[in-house]
C-alpha cells in the first residue's frame, strides 16, 4: 500500500506521458507503434516521481531544475524503451526515436519544470532564493553534483561521437577497401587462369612444330645475326601462326641464358631478359626460381614502357622456356562475361555495391544495371593522377551521397560505393544509445551518490549541528552520539569529550564568580546603615532583600543634628560589581552633602548630579528618593530623582501614595534641576518608600505585583510598626510571585513619627504559612525585636541561622506534601538579656532532640545523611527545649545577648 500511495504521488510526472502521447499520436503520426514503451515509461514515470520526493526530497516540493532533470531523465527512459521493445526492427525504431527524442524530451521536461514554478508561485514560496542567502549543505552539494554529471555526460557523449564517428569511418575503409581488394583478386585470377589455358595450347602446338626449335643460337652471335638465323629456320613465322590462330599478342622463346631467340615480334629477338626490371623478374622466375607455371602481372614490358603486357611462361626443352603475352584488350575480350558476374552478388555493407569499368571508363559490371555507361555520367569520374587508388573518397553516385574507393587492376578499374546514411546510421545508433545510457547510469549514480551523502554524512552533519545548538545555547546535558561510522563516531567523542570540558571550566568559573558575588554583597551589606535605635521620637525599619546577582540598591538614614533626620533610599542602573560601586560613590557623596550644612534636598542632589556626571564613562545613573525630616516642624521635605512615589500613612487613615514631581535621574544629564515638595508628617503618621521591584515583582503568569496590592499590603498589615509593615509587604510579595525565582534586589524603608499615646511594645507573635518562601519574614520579624535591643551582630547572624534550618525543618516535613500554619513567638528578658524564640506548628509530631549528633571524627563519606542542621542549633544557642502539647509541636531557642 506504501508503494502504491508513492505510485499516486508521482501523478504529475505521469501527466507528462499524456501530453507525450497526444504529440506522438496526431503531431507525429506513429500510432499505436510506441504503445507498450508508453504504457511502460508511464508506470516508470510515476514510480519514479514518488520515490524521488520521498527519498531524494524528503516529501518536499522539488525544485523547478530538479523536476526538469527528472523529466529528461524519465523521457529518456522511454526512448530507451522504444529500441527495447523492437529489437527485432532495430532501424525502424530508430528512425523513429531520432524523429521524436528531441521534441518529446525538451516538451516533457519542460513542462515538468514550468509545473513546478507554478506550483511555487501558487503556494508563494520563493523561486529563486537571494544570492546572499547562505546554503544548506544539501542545496550545495546538489547543485555541484548535478553541474558535475552534465559536465561529465556533455564530455562523454561528445568523446563517444568522436570515437564512433572514427570507427564507423575505419570501418568504411576497411569494407571499402576490402570488397574492391576481393574484386581485384577475381579478375586476377579469372585473368591468370585464362593465360595459363592459352600458354598450355600454345606450348602444345610448339611441341609438335618441325626441329628448328631446337635449334639454337649459337654464343657470339649479334640480334641481327640471330634474326637472320630465326628467319632461315622459319621458327619466327611460326610463332607469328600461332599467335594470330591463338589471339595473343605475342610468343616468345627464350633460351637457357634469358635471350630471345624466336619471336612473332622479330624486333625482340636477340633482346636479354635481364637487360629490364620487368625482363629480369620474369626470367628470374623460370630459370633461377624454377616456377613453370609463373604469370606476371599486367604492367609496362622493359623493351618498350609504353606498352603493357600480361606474360605466362612454361619450362620448354631443352634448358629454355615458352613466354606467352597479351595485352588488356585481348585478355578482357576472354574474361569480360566472367567479370560481369563479379559484382551481382557481393554487397558492401548493407546497401552498397560494386561498379568495374574498363580502363576507357566504360561500365562493365554493375548489379544496378549501368552497364554500357560511363563512370563519369554515374558520378564515380575518377582521374588517376589526382585520385590515388585504395583510399577513401566521397562522391554523389545517382544522385545518393556516398563514401567510394577503387583499385585499377588487369585494365579495370573496381570502384565500391557505400551510402553515406548507412555509415552514419551505425554512427547515430550507438551514439543514441550511448547517449541515452549515460543519462540513465549517469542519474542513478547521482541519485544514489546524493543518497548515500544525504544519509551518510549530510543527516549526520544535520545531527550534530542540532545537537552543538543545543549545547551553544546552554544545555550542556546534551550528548551527540552519531556513530554511523568511524570518523562521525570520533567527532561525536570529540565533541562530548570538549563538553565535559567546558563544564568543568564553567563550574571553576561560576564557583569563582558566586564567591566575587558573596564577596561584593559583603561590601554592599556592610555599607547599609547600623539601625537607629532608641531614640523615642520615631521607629525606623529597612530591609533589602538581595537577589543572586549583585544589585545597585541602597538605603540610608542618619540623624542631622538635634532635630533633623535624612532617609535615602535609591536604585542604580545593571547589575554586578560596576553597579555596587557605583552605589558606593552615590551614597557617600548624598549622605557627605547632607551632613556638612546642605539642608535642602533638591541641592543635595544638584550637586550629586554635577558630581557623578564627571567622568562617567560607564553611561551608569541612579534613581533617588531624598527626605530630611524636621522633628521641630514635623515636615518632612522631600526630592525625587527618577525615583518611584513615597506611600503616606495619616493617623486613623489608610496608605495612599504622594505624587511628587520627579526630576531626571542623576548622572543622567549634568546641570539637571530638581524640585522639593513638604510632607506634613505629624506623630502617628507613618511614609513608606521602596524600590521599582517590590511593584514590579512578577508572577509566574508575567502579572506584575503593582501599586495596587502594594497598598493593600501595608493596609492589610494594622500596624504602626515599621517592621510589621515591611513583613507585610515581604509576604504579600511572596504570595504573589509563589515559585518564580527573584530577578532584582527588593528594597524597603519605612519611618514612622512616635505618637507619646500610642502603645510601644512590638509585636510578640507572627503567624503565617509554613513555608520556605516564608523564611525571609520570620527572620525579619525576629530582628525587628533583636535591633530593639541592639543585639550584637555576631549573635543576630547565629539566631538568623538557627530560624533558617528550624523554619525550614518545619515548611519541609510538618505538612508533607501539603502547607500548614505555623507561629513564631518571640520574649526577651532580663538579667542576663536574653530572647527566647518558640517556633509552634500542628504538623506531624517530631522530636528534633532525639537525633543523634553527627560523628564529625568519622570520614565524610561513612556519615549519616542529615542531623547537621539541629547540631548547629544546638552548638550555637544556650538551650533548646522540645514538647509536643495540645497536638502541636512546640519549639523553644535561647540566645543570650552580650553587649
Amino acid at each position: 500500500m506504501r508503494w502504491l500511495a508513492l505510485w499516486l504521488a508521482g501523478w504529475p510526472t505521469r501527466r507528462r506521458d499524456r501530453r507525450g502521447g497526444t504529440l506522438r499520436r496526431f503531431l507525429l503520426g506513429i500510432g499505436t507503434y510506441t504503445q507498450l514503451a508508453y504504457s511502460l515509461a508511464t508506470l516508470n514515470a510515476g514510480l519514479m516521481g514518488a520515490a524521488l520526493r520521498h527519498f531524494m526530497f524528503d516529501d518536499k516540493k522539488a525544485s523547478w531544475y530538479y523536476s526538469l532533470s527528472t523529466g529528461l531523465m524519465v523521457e529518456v527512459f522511454h526512448m530507451l524503451l522504444i529500441f527495447l521493445t523492437h529489437m527485432d526492427g532495430i532501424e525502424a525504431a530508430f528512425q523513429i526515436v531520432k524523429t521524436i527524442c528531441w521534441p518529446m524530451i525538451a516538451i516533457v521536461g519542460l513542462t515538468c519544470s514550468a509545473s513546478s514554478l507554478c506550483l511555487s508561485i501558487l503556494s508563494g514560496e520563493k523561486m529563486f532564493h537571494p544570492t546572499n542567502e547562505q546554503k544548506k549543505l544539501a542545496q550545495s552539494f546538489q547543485r555541484w553534483l548535478l553541474l558535475s554529471v552534465i559536465l561529465g555526460f556533455v564530455a562523454t557523449s561528445l568523446f563517444t561521437y568522436f570515437v564512433e564517428s572514427k570507427r564507423a569511418s575505419s570501418d568504411c575503409d576497411s569494407v571499402l577497401s576490402l570488397n574492391v581488394k576481393d574484386v581485384k583478386n577475381d579478375i586476377d585470377d579469372a585473368s591468370d587462369n585464362n593465360l595459363l589455358k592459352l600458354r598450355a595450347t600454345i606450348t602444345g602446338a610448339l611441341e609438335k612444330s618441325p626441329s628448328s626449335f631446337t635449334d639454337y643460337c649459337t654464343e657470339g652471335m649479334t640480334a641481327k645475326q640471330m634474326q637472320e638465323n630465326a628467319t632461315q629456320l622459319n621458327g619466327s613465322a611460326l610463332l607469328t601462326s600461332v599467335a594470330s590462330s591463338r589471339e595473343v599478342s605475342e610468343i616468345n622463346i627464350v633460351n637457357a641464358k634469358s635471350l630471345i631467340i624466336y619471336s612473332n615480334n622479330i624486333n625482340f629477338i636477340g633482346f636479354d631478359m635481364n637487360s629490364g626490371a620487368q625482363a629480369k623478374e620474369f626470367s628470374d622466375a623460370i630459370l633461377v626460381n624454377l616456377n613453370e607455371t609463373y604469370v606476371q602481372s599486367y604492367q609496362p614490358i622493359s623493351y618498350n614502357t609504353t606498352i603493357s603486357m600480361k606474360y605466362a611462361a612454361q619450362v620448354f626443352s631443352p634448358g629454355g622456356y615458352v613466354q606467352v603475352g597479351y595485352n588488356a584488350v585481348r585478355f578482357q575480350k576472354d574474361i569480360d562475361d566472367t567479370v560481369v558476374g563479379f559484382t551481382k552478388n557481393r554487397h558492401v555493407g548493407t546497401d552498397g555495391y560494386l561498379v568495374i569499368a574498363s580502363e576507357d571508363d566504360v561500365i562493365v559490371s554493375n548489379p544496378n544495371g549501368d552497364q554500357g555507361q560511363t563512370l563519369t555520367s554515374i558520378g564515380l569520374g575518377i582521374d588517376r593522377s589526382t585520385q590515388a587508388a585504395n583510399l577513401t573518397f566521397s562522391r554523389t553516385v545517382s544522385n545518393v551521397p556516398c563514401y567510394c574507393c577503387y583499385t585499377y587492376s588487369e585494365g579495370y578499374y573496381i570502384v565500391a560505393c557505400l551510402a553515406q546514411s548507412e555509415v552514419s546510421f551505425n554512427t547515430s545508433l550507438s551514439v543514441y544509445i550511448n547517449a541515452f545510457m549515460e543519462v540513465e547510469v549517469i542519474a542513478m549514480l547521482f541519485i544514489v551518490t546524493y543518497f548515500l551523502v544525504k544519509h551518510l554524512v549530510v543527516n549526520n552533519i544535520t545531527k550534530i549541528n542540532g545537537a552543538l545548538n543545543a549545547i551553544t545555547g546552554g544545555n550542556l546535558n546534551v550528548s551527540v552520539n552519531v556513530r554511523s561510522n568511524a570518523e562521525f563516531a570520533s567527532l561525536s567523542d570529540d565533541i562530548n569529550s570538549t563538553v565535559v570540558t567546558l563544564k568543568g571550566y564553567i563550574k571553576e568559573a561560576a564557583a569563582r564568580i558566586d564567591k566575587e558575588l558573596e564577596f561584593a554583597k559583603e561590601i554592599q551589606l556592610s555599607a547599609l546603615p547600623a539601625p537607629l535605635t532608641g531614640d523615642p521620637r520615631f521607629l525606623l525599619s529597612a530591609k533589602m532583600l538581595t537577589a543572586k546577582e549583585v544589585g545597585g540598591d541602597f538605603y540610608d538614614h542618619f540623624l542631622i543634628g538635634d532635630h533633623k533626620i535624612g532617609l535615602v533610599i535609591a536604585d542604580v542602573s545593571g547589575k554586578g560589581i560596576p553597579a555596587a560601586l557605583f552605589m558606593m560613590k552615590s551614597k557617600t557623596l548624598i549622605k557627605s552633602l547632607a551632613e556638612n550644612g546642605e539642608d535642602s534636598p533638591a541641592k543635595i542632589l544638584q550637586k550629586a548630579n554635577t558630581e557623578l556626571s564627571q567622568g562617567n564613562d560607564a553611561e551608569m545613573f541612579v534613581t533617588v528618593w531624598l527626605g530630611i525630616y524636621d522633628f521641630t516642624t514635623h515636615i518632612f521635605t522631600t526630592s525625587n530623582a527618577g525615583h518611584e512615589f513615597p506611600a503616606v500613612k495619616h493617623a486613623n487613615a489608610p496608605f495612599e501614595f504622594f505624587h511628587d514631581k520627579h526630576g531626571f535621574v542623576l548622572a543622567g544629564m549634568a546641570g539637571s534641576a530638581y524640585k522639593e515638595e513638604q510632607i506634613p508628617l505629624n506623630p502617628g503618621d507613618t511614609i513608606f518608600v521602596y524600590t521599582d521591584r517590590v511593584t514590579e515583582a512578577t508572577s509566574k503568569e508575567q502579572t506584575l505585583y503593582g501599586e495596587g496590592r502594594l497598598l493593600g499590603s501595608l493596609n492589610a498589615a494594622n500596624s504602626h510598626y515599621p517592621s510589621d509593615l515591611i513583613i507585610s509587604v515581604k509576604t504579600g510579595i511572596d504570595r504573589f510571585v509563589d515559585s518564580a525565582p527573584q530577578f532584582d534586589d527588593i528594597t524597603m524603608l519605612c519611618f514612622h513619627v512616635v505618637d507619646e499615646k500610642e502603645p510601644l511594645a512590638l509585636k510578640k507573635e507572627l503567624s503565617l504559612d509554613a513555608s520556605v518562601a516564608n523564611v525571609e519574614a520570620v527572620t525579619a520579624f525576629v530582628n525587628a525585636h533583636l535591633e530593639a535591643y541592639d543585639c550584637p551582630i555576631k549573635e543576630k547572624n547565629q539566631i538568623d541561622v538557627a530560624i533558617d534550618e528550624l523554619f525550614s525543618n518545619i515548611a519541609h516535613y510538618a505538612y508533607n506534601p501539603e502547607v500548614g500554619p505555623a507561629t513564631v513567638r518571640v520574649e526577651v528578658k532580663d538579667k542576663p538579656l536574653s530572647v527566647y524564640i518558640t517556633f509552634i506548628d500542628k504538623g506531624v509530631p517530631y522530636d528534633p532532640l532525639k537525633k543523634a549528633d553527627p560523628d564529625l571524627a568519622k570520614p565524610l563519606a561513612e556519615r549519616d545523611i542529615g542531623g547537621l542542621g539541629i547540631y548547629l542549633v544546638k552548638k550555637t544557642m544556650d538551650d533548646i527545649v522540645y514538647d509536643y502539647k495540645d497536638g502541636q509541636n512546640i519549639l523553644t531557642i535561647k540566645k543570650t545577648i552580650e553587649k
